[in-house]
C-alpha cells in the first residue's frame, strides 16, 4: 500500500469509528403547551379561608362557553360543590374577588371540568384568566 493509500484509510477507518459511537444521541421532544387533564380534582375548601363547619349535598353546574359564564349570577348554599364545564374553546376558572379563592390552576380544554367546594358564605366573582371579559357573580349564604 502506497503512503497516500494507507494515509487515507486510517482517516477514514477513524472517521467511521468515531460516528459508531455506542454512546446514545438523546432525543428532544417538544414541549406541550398546555396539559389538557379531562378533570382537575375538587377541593375540599377554599384556598385562604377556614374548612366550612358542613356541606351541603348540592351542586351546581357553570358553563364556559361563547366568552359567557352561564348563568351569569347564581345564589348557593355554603358547602356547595360547583363544577366548572368548559364547552368551547379554552379557558382558566378562577375567581377575581376576592382573591385568591380558587384557581383551576391551568387553562382547561372543551370538554373539561374543574370542581370546587364554596365553603364560606360571600359574593364571589367568576372570571377567567385567559378572557377577561367573562364574568359571573356567585352568591354564598350560610
Amino acid at each position: 500500500m502506497t503512503l497516500p493509500r494507507l494515509a487515507l484509510f486510517l482517516i477514514t477507518s477513524l472517521l467511521l469509528i468515531a460516528c459508531t459511537s455506542s454512546t446514545p444521541i438523546p432525543s428532544s421532544t417538544p414541549p406541550q403547551a398546555y396539559p389538557a387533564p379531562a378533570t382537575i380534582p375538587a377541593h375540599s375548601q377554599p384556598i385562604g379561608y377556614p374548612a366550612p363547619a358542613a356541606t351541603t349535598s348540592e351542586t351546581i353546574t357553570l358553563t364556559y362557553q361563547n366568552f359567557e359564564i352561564v348563568p351569569p349570577s347564581l345564589t348557593v348554599k355554603a358547602g356547595t360543590l360547583a363544577t366548572f364545564l368548559v364547552k368551547d374553546g379554552t379557558h382558566q376558572p378562577y375567581t377575581s374577588d376576592p382573591a385568591p379563592t380558587f384557581d383551576s390552576g391551568v387553562p382547561l380544554s372543551a370538554g373539561a371540568t374543574y370542581q370546587f367546594t364554596f365553603g364560606t358564605p360571600g359574593t364571589f366573582t367568576l372570571s377567567c384568566r385567559l378572557h377577561d371579559q367573562m364574568k359571573a357573580t356567585l352568591v354564598v349564604v350560610p
